[in-house]
This record gives C-alpha cells, sequence and structure tokens, in this order.
C-alpha cells in the first residue's frame, strides 16, 4: 500500500481492509465533529475531505483490477461494480444496487435537506429506514416505461440517499435497487440516472423557505 493512502486511512481511522461504505461512514462521523459549520475549522475538514478522495480512489482502483465478486445468478445478471447493497425492505427480486455518487447538490444544510428529502419520500412512497440527518432509505413510486409495451407504468423504487455537508450545502449521493431481472449494467444506470432526475425535480417541487 502506498504510504500517502495508509496516512490518509490514518486521518480517517481506518485499516487496510476498509471498503467504500467503511470510507462514507468514517466520514460522516468526522463531519459532524470537524465540519465549519458545526464548529470545526476549514483546514482539518480539508485534510478529511482529501482523505476520503484518496481512499475512495484507491478502492476504486482495487475493484476495477480484481475480478468480479460475484458469478451470474440464474438470471444472467452481475452487481454493478462499485455498488452498494443495503439493508431494510428493498423491491422483491432486486438483483442490482446502483450507485450515483455523488448524484446531486442542495443548497441547504443536512438537516434541512434531510427534512426535505423525507417529505418527498413520504409523498411518493414511504421512509424504510434513516440515520438522520446523514442517510434515508425509502422506497418510491414513480412512472416509467413498459419494456414490452413501453406504455407509461408505476414501480416501486428502494432508494438510498447519503447526505454530507459541504460549504454550507450538502452532496447527496444515491444508491438505487434495480428490481428488472435480466437488466445490462448500461440500462442500470440510466435507469439510476433517471431517479436522480426524479429526486431533483421533486425536491424542486416542495416550497423552501426563503
Amino acid at each position: 500500500m502506498a504510504p500517502d493512502v495508509a496516512a490518509a486511512l490514518a486521518v480517517l481511522g481506518l485499516g487496510v481492509d476498509a471498503d467504500a461504505d467503511d470510507v462514507r461512514a468514517a466520514h460522516r462521523r468526522l463531519a459532524k465533529a470537524h465540519h465549519p459549520d458545526v464548529g470545526g475549522g476549514a483546514a482539518s475538514m480539508g485534510r478529511i475531505n482529501d482523505a476520503v478522495a484518496l481512499v475512495m480512489a484507491s478502492i476504486a482502483e482495487r475493484s476495477e483490477a480484481a475480478p468480479p465478486a460475484s458469478p451470474p445468478d440464474e438470471t444472467g445478471v452481475r452487481s454493478t461494480p462499485g455498488s452498494s447493497r443495503g439493508p431494510g425492505r428493498a423491491p422483491p427480486g432486486a438483483t442490482q444496487w446502483v450507485r450515483d455518487a455523488p448524484s446531486f447538490v442542495v443548497e441547504a444544510l443536512p438537516v434541512e435537506a434531510f427534512e426535505a428529502l423525507v417529505l418527498v419520500a413520504a409523498a411518493h412512497g414511504e421512509v424504510v429506514d434513516d440515520d438522520p440527518p446523514y442517510r434515508l432509505d425509502a422506497q418510491v413510486r414513480v412512472l416509467r416505461r413498459d419494456n414490452a409495451t413501453q406504455e407509461p407504468i408505476e414501480v416501486d423504487v428502494w432508494c438510498r440517499l447519503e447526505l454530507m455537508p459541504d460549504a454550507g450545502s450538502s452532496t447527496v449521493s444515491l444508491v438505487v435497487g434495480v428490481s428488472e431481472t435480466g437488466q445490462s449494467p448500461d440500462a442500470a444506470g440510466h435507469f439510476v440516472e433517471a431517479m436522480r432526475d426524479w429526486w431533483i425535480g421533486a425536491l424542486n417541487e416542495l416550497e423552501w423557505p426563503e
């Protein structure tokens, strides 16, 4: 392991076997204590952000060099590289967990941004699990086109939204559970992009305080 990566892991308080979820959890934990919005210092938060970026890049390089973690199941679908499988109730038959990180930025601190995301989830589905104000698991009902008929149909989609404070705003990363068997990684990627746009549109429909 390169010395700079080892030093970055030390900043985050992580070991050499840390994965991406461990890094995100460490980032949330350290941001609660060191972010300028909660009385921390910009320099220390900058070191933490740099360490996160370096370790995540190292993990991504390892993932690209490694063989697929799991063989195709009976449907012929693999988990998308770098995807994250979350706990809680997910769509029946889910076969892929696709991450879009970072997805979008909300011009509000995590507490306010989290409350807005909860409102969207409640209006269009339900909250499955949460860790306020940094993680929200929700199942929402959205319209999409049927692959065979191209007619609009309603589908339930499991989403995880992870929030990180960023200079007075919140960066949101999105994980989507794709429940259609036989869906290619490209199609799954397009779906998670569509869900990102759906969340942005739903947030824009809210009446935000001036």
